[in-house]
């Protein structure tokens, strides 16, 4: 900033006194440089700052000024230096504080700046008003929603962008915050009033916020306005009624039944009962049930409702599928087709409508196949039908005669429900199953579940109908075999008193055998034992096992028809003794024929003594005419009649006879019996009992 022609010259000398080091023209008394110095020092009390730079300067010309004009007073050089040093000191600081005074203005000027650019760029129309609601400000956000220049809008009534129809709701908007001056908000139709041709004209809706000014207004009652166009979604909460009300009037005027429920579920998330929300007319005179069962469960409004309704309007609801019914209502005496939808989650609407005399045409034609129906009813077996689904379509009435359950329990349920869970995922593998052969059919065992709890067995035959337009299931037939499992188990029963008794009677013939020569006391139960073993070492099955323990304590009995003294010899026999002891095994087979007894046991007696080489009698028989059961007894012989003492001889030994049969193995005896005696005494340490 330039100095005006007067000021440059007393600067000028100023700043020649000010940096003038000589001192001798001086002479300042004590007296007058106190005064100088508190009047240099005035301005600082009370903490006042100047204002402008161009003020502090002055004010330090004046005073070094005022101390040029006292030099010819000054006595004291000393205290001149000492004055003109703590002036020097004084400029500095003045001019320290000029700098921060512009720093601080220019951050002021910059924040002013950005507030205003976010009050005229803010989203929402921003407004003050005076006491009187007259503009004092506005940003150009509201000027534009307002669609007037911001200039001509400042000192203008709000009142006057308000519209007719909600001019009583901004006056008692106004009225409430004179009373009470909180913050609030208000809906009201505003217009917009531009008279020009590129901005449209008329009225829109506007969300208001008001509040009050916080600038020692409270006299004059000034308040804050923000406001946003919220048109839109008036519009849209508009068509929102609109389609409500539309709804409203097709729901009343329909003339099936339709009602709204919510369904209610235990802790673990199993649908228990359901509540009314809504019904419409249609409905109370369909089913009786009038606007009074709004907000009550369905077990409150019909106690005797069954619980499958629950559960598969429960299934509707949460799963989200829709589902079709056709029952019989007792409390009415009617029927209903009801369809089944979920609107929403947890929720279910139904659409009934009464389909009685359409039930009573369907009648006369079922009476027509009444005498069908009868036989189905009055048949032991019950008769069913299952979706492809495992919904079950179809109960025969005579099912409550043999499982207490009624048709109506069962149909449109679960078709597992009344299966054994140890018998379910063995049924569902087979239904799967049968569903990928049309008309393939299939019998099983299970046990089946009655209404009081109890289980029952049953046959059931399952034959694949999907693709029978007059079955569209899959048929099944159920029947009771409770009696033939009781005379199944009888039939075991006495089967094992007659085993037990047959094996008494063997042990009891064996023993007698056993008798006539005391020195083979005990071989045939040695080798019974061992036969025994090598079976189940190879495998055999547990009937064949059987076979082998009895022909093994018999295999002997033909020695019977030899005089004890030949079969008690010491030494060795004459060939005519040695025909008359080959003759037993063929005798052992006349024995056992003659008492038919049932299996191969007499022909295994018979092969006992034949050889897969064909080296064997009576008959000479080769590997591949000797049953299994002789090929084991065979090995099991040699080897207890080698380990054993006789009367011609001492006992050979077990390694002897080891030695014996695995010569012999795949000519005279079969290979693998003989692996297996053998490995029954090495490696599983067998050793025959004590007899």
């Amino acid at each position: 900033m330039s100095a005006k022609p007067g000021e440059r010259g007393k600067r000028v000398r100023t700043e020649q006194f000010i940096s003038d080091n000589t001192v001798d023209h001086l002479a300042v008394t004590g007296s007058e440089w106190g005064r100088v110095m508190a009047d240099a020092e005035q301005p600082r009390k009370g903490n006042a700052v100047p204002r402008s730079a161009d003020e502090l300067r002055r004010h330090a010309e004046e005073l070094v000024d005022r101390l040029a004009d006292a030099q010819a007073d000054s006595a004291s050089t000393d205290d001149t230096a000492v004055t003109l040093h703590e002036l020097r000191v004084h400029q500095i600081e003045l001019e320290m504080q000029n700098d921060e005074l512009r720093r601080t203005q220019l951050e002021l000027d910059a924040q002013r700046a950005q507030y205003f650019d976010l009050f005229d760029l803010a989203p929402v129309g921003s407004l003050i008003l005076s006491a009187k609601s007259i503009v004092e400000n506005a940003n150009l956000t509201a000027a534009r929603l307002l669609g007037v220049d911001r200039r001509l809008l400042v000192g203008q009534p709000f009142s006057a962008f308000i519209s007719a129809e909600d001019q009583d709701a901004y006056y008692l908007l106004l009225q409430e915050m004179k009373r009470n001056p909180e913050p609030r908000s208000s809906e009201l139709r505003m217009r917009r009033l531009s008279g020009r041709p590129d901005i449209e004209d008329g009225d829109f809706w506007a969300l208001l916020k008001v509040e009050p000014v916080d600038s020692g207004l409270e006299e004059t009652g000034g308040i804050r306005i923000a406001f946003a166009d919220i048109t839109e979604r008036k519009q849209s909460e508009k068509a929102l009624r609109d389609s409500e009300a539309k709804f409203r009037r097709l729901f009343e005027s329909i003339e099936q039944g339709m009602a709204l429920h919510e369904i209610i579920t235990d802790d673990d998330g199993k649908p228990v009962d359901y509540v009314y929300l809504d019904l419409n007319d249609s409905y109370t005179k369909l089913l009786g049930v009038t606007r009074e069962a709004l907000g009550k469960r369905i077990t409150e409004v019909m106690p005797k409702v069954e619980e499958y309704w629950i559960r598969n309007f429960g299934e509707v609801a949460q799963t989200g599928a829709p589902s079709y019914y056709e029952d019989y209502l007792e409390t009415t005496g009617r029927y209903y087709a009801t369809y089944a939808y979920s609107p929403k989650k947890n929720q279910f609407a139904v659409l009934v409508t009464d389909i009685t005399d359409r039930k009573i045409v369907a009648k006369a034609l079922q009476e027509s196949d009444a005498r069908y129906s009868s036989m189905i009813a009055n048949i032991s077996d019950v008769i069913g039908i299952m979706g492809a689904d495992g919904i079950m379509k179809y109960k025969s009435p005579n099912i409550e005669k043999w499982f207490g359950w009624k048709p109506q329990d069962l149909v449109g349920t679960d078709g597992w429900q009344t299966v054994h869970p140890d018998d379910v995922e063995r049924l569902q593998a087979g239904f799967a199953a049968l569903l990928e052969r049309d008309g393939a059919a299939a019998t099983v065992e299970y046990k089946y579940l009655c209404k009081d709890g109890s289980c029952k067995p049953v046959e059931l035959t399952a034959t694949n109908l999907v693709n029978d337009p007059s079955i569209n299931g899959v048929l099944l037939n159920y029947r009771d075999i409770t009696e033939r499992r009781q005379m199944e188990a009888s039939r075991e029963q006495d089967l094992r008193r007659l085993t037990q008794a047959l094996a008494s009677t063997v042990d009891i013939v064996s023993e007698v055998a056993e008798t006539r020569d005391p020195y083979t006391a005990g071989h045939q139960r040695r080798v019974s034992e061992l036969a025994v073993r090598i079976a189940d070492a190879m495998g055999m099955s547990p009937e064949q096992t059987d076979e082998i323990r009895i022909a093994s304590l018999l295999h002997d009995i033909g020695k019977m028809s030899v005089p004890a003294e030949i079969l008690s010899k010491p030494g060795k026999l004459a060939p005519i003794e040695f025909e008359l002891i080959k003759a037993h095994s063929e005798a052992g087979y006349q024995i056992i024929s003659a008492a038919h007894m049932e299996g191969p046991v007499a022909e295994i007696v018979y092969q006992h003594h034949e050889r897969c080489d064909g080296s064997g009698y009576p008959r000479g028989l080769g590997a591949d005419d000797l049953l299994p059961a002789s090929k084991v007894i065979a090995v099991a012989d040699v080897v207890e009649a080698m380990v054993s003492h006789r009367p011609y001889r001492s006992a050979l030994g077990v390694d002897a006879a080891l030695a014996e049969i695995e010569r012999g193995a795949g000519l005279q005896y079969d290979a693998d019996v003989c692996e297996a005696c053998v490995r029954l005494f090495r490696e599983e340490e067998f050793a025959f009992s004590a007899v």
